[in-house]
This record gives structure tokens, sequence and C-alpha cells, in this order.
């Protein structure tokens, strides 16, 4: 096992037999991590722990909503308030890698990251590594992109430790990510699904 420090920050290589268990104890310590996705790079905290999520807010200089990794579509319709029919149309687009945001149960995240209507944004990545982290942990772990407010997400490892060493813990060197499309959302509207953002 490598383990690489910039400044405050570590850095370990996504094939790293221990890649998982490194990240999940930085996340159960409140920390946060930049992993990867299908689409871009993705800063990770426990969506439960409002600490955590303030210091993305602080990073990203705005506060709003955050989506999260669902790790599988059971588990997402174990959060949601909806009807079978709605989230069998909201299934389906979670299964295509889109994130999807719906109703949820209390206590599933922290208040902070959702919707004025108490909704929130699941996304179920095509790319092993935040699955398996979810689901070693058994919660969601927050995903928004590697970037200030207004700024382009960054995919590359090298820029993002220049930026961003000193406010996060860990990054989860996937290599670069190149300019990929962020997903498409969709959003539970009046018992319709409108699109959000178009990716």
């Amino acid at each position: 096992m490598e383990v690489k420090f910039y400044t405050s920050m570590k850095t370990v290589n996504v094939n790293d037999k221990n890649s998982l268990e490194i990240a999940s104890k930085v996340i159960l310590e409140g920390g946060l991590i930049v992993y990867p996705t299908d689409t871009l790079y993705g800063i990770g905290a426990d969506a439960r722990n409002k600490k955590a999520i303030k210091k993305i807010n602080r990073i990203k200089r705005r506060e709003t909503p955050i989506s999260v990794i669902v790790w599988s579509v059971d588990v997402a319709g174990s959060w949601v308030l909806t009807t079978n029919e709605e989230f069998k149309i909201a299934s389906a687009y979670i299964k295509k890698s889109s994130t999807v945001i719906l109703p949820v149960k209390d206590k599933i995240v922290d208040s902070l990251i959702l919707g004025n209507d108490h909704t929130l944004g699941m996304r179920m990545p095509d790319c092993d590594f935040p699955i398996n982290l979810c689901k070693k942990l058994g919660f969601p772990i927050t995903t928004t992109s590697v970037n200030r407010t207004n700024n382009p997400p960054l995919g590359d490892p090298k820029y993002i430790r220049e930026q961003f060493s000193s406010e996060i813990d860990l990054i989860v060197d996937a290599g670069i990510i190149k300019n990929r499309k962020a997903s498409t959302i969709y959003k539970l509207i009046d018992s319709k699904f409108t699109v959000i953002r178009s990716g």
C-alpha cells in the first residue's frame, strides 16, 4: 500500500487493494474525499454529517442541495416517498446513471443537502469505487463536482491537489477524467419527471 501526502491531503490509487478501507476511514472520521465516477471526480462526505457538509459548502462557496450516491435500486426504494409507479420510472433513470430527485423519508441524510421540498438527488454511477464504498459504509456519501462554484469541474488529480490540498483529506486517484458530461438530472414534479439538467 502506498499513500502519498500533499500538504494535508493524502492520495491513494484507486486500484490499491486498501483504497476502500482508507477512504471509508476518512469518511467515518468526518473528512472529505475526492473519488472517481463514470463522468467526473466527486467530493464525498458522510451525507448525514452536518459538519462535513458545511466543509463542502465552504469549498464550493455556495449552499445548495447536494446529491448522493445510492448503491442499489432497492436501497433507493427504501428511502423514497413515492408511489410504486413513480419509483418504477425513477429506477429506470437510476439504472442509467442519471440523477433523480425524489421526496425522501426523514433521517436518510442531513437536512442541509435536501431540497426545500424535502427531496434528495440520488445517483448510481457506472463506476465500481463509489458503489463499493457506500456498500462498505452502509450509508450514502455526497456527490458533487470538484470545483468552486462557476468554475469548471477538475478532472486532473494534479490540479485537484494544487487547488484543494489544504481542504480535502484524500484523493482516490484514477488518473485524468477528461471533460465528460455531467449526469442528466430528473426531478419528480406533480407526479411527472422533468429534466432539470441535460447531461
